[in-house]
């Protein structure tokens, strides 16, 4: 995991926003960290896929 940049918008794409998915896959996994489901909000599983789409 690579440090995060603050940089990111919505509508990126590329390593940057694969390494910020990474790292919030992981605190949900730790549970360090809930999703919030509600339109417009991915779930937890939604960014698993995100994340494996990216690699």
């Amino acid at each position: 995991m690579k440090c995060i940049v603050a940089t990111i918008k919505p509508g990126d794409s590329g390593a940057n926003v694969a390494n910020l998915a990474q790292s919030l896959l992981r605190l949900i996994d730790r549970s360090l960290l809930k999703t919030y489901v509600e339109s417009n909000h991915p779930t937890a599983d939604e960014l698993v896929e995100l994340v494996l789409a990216m690699k």
